[in-house]
């Protein structure tokens, strides 16, 4: 998972199995929310990407 803002790359964390609502709120909460702006807006894609 990542997060862009203006182009530029915030934060970045690399899972492996299911993301599931737990796994979202778990790298969010430490990772994501520090980095955002006071009056930041979270839009979430449910994209699929499979690596092999």
């Amino acid at each position: 998972m990542g997060a862009l803002l203006s182009g530029l790359l915030l934060t970045v964390t690399r899972l492996t199995g299911n993301v599931n609502s737990e796994a979202v709120s778990t790298w969010i909460t430490p990772e994501l929310l520090p980095q955002l702006p006071k009056e930041g807006v979270i839009v979430m894609d449910m994209r699929v990407f499979i690596s092999d």
